[in-house]
């Protein structure tokens, strides 16, 4: 019998290469990113890097990421990218047959950016000053004050979502996408989960949504259950 594999059959059996290097760590901004890779089915590898360790201040990750901050990517190119909101929307974008960003002369895709950078560029500080206060002040008590107020702020910047979470299945067009996957794994900082589930019930009901989908259990799983 003739044992010897076509040419077909040697390139199914050969290892697939990975597309992606996603850079991560568990309690960052990880579990987005890798939620998308699983959601397109990407062939991608994890490199964890140790934040406690100091890894993500050594020379060889600066070089990936300058700045020293979790998650970052390496491409399909060899080049990197950071910033976890400008991953996701590479990936959405790199892979439009998955309808996870609409199409580019569509309104919605407008408003998918308009949400990506309000959940980036708002919520995501306000969650920077509340779990590192003492980044930003000194002394115990205004540390204290400075997490009460950003409390505040993130309930006003929460109930702007809530009012477009309320009018829609998802964020952007009835259609799932990644607004609604960072707006989710945003949802998990909540220092108060009772109180957003009570205070934000649309919100909570798109992230759970999200959280119902096997991509988004098997980043989880991956990404150490943060």
């Amino acid at each position: 019998m003739d044992f010897t594999l076509s040419e077909a059959e040697m390139a199914e059996a050969k290892p697939v290469k990975p597309a992606y290097t996603l850079y991560w760590s568990p309690g960052t901004a990880s579990l987005a990113p890798l939620t998308i890779l699983e959601e397109v089915g990407v062939p991608y590898e994890l490199v964890r890097v140790d934040t406690r360790k100091g890894e993500h201040r050594d020379a060889a990750y600066r070089a990936i990421h300058p700045y020293g901050k979790v998650p970052a990517m390496m491409l399909p190119d060899g080049r990197p990218l950071f910033e976890s909101a400008a991953i996701c929307l590479h990936l959405g974008e790199a892979y439009p047959q998955y309808g996870l960003v609409p199409e580019s002369r569509n309104h919605d895709r407008a408003r998918l950016y308009q949400w990506m950078f309000f959940a980036a560029d708002t919520l995501y500080p306000s969650y920077q000053r509340w779990y590192h206060a003492d980044h930003y002040i000194e002394g115990e008590a205004e540390q204290a004050k400075l997490k009460a107020r950003t409390l505040e702020l993130l309930d006003e910047q929460w109930a702007v979502i809530e009012t477009q979470a309320a009018r829609r299945e998802w964020l952007v067009g009835n259609r799932f996408s990644i607004a609604d996957i960072y707006v989710a794994m945003l949802s998990t900082w909540h220092p108060d989960p009772a109180g957003f589930a009570r205070r934000f019930p649309e919100t909570r009901a798109i992230a759970e949504a999200v959280a119902e989908r096997p991509s988004w259990q098997r980043a989880l799983a991956l990404n150490g259950g943060s």
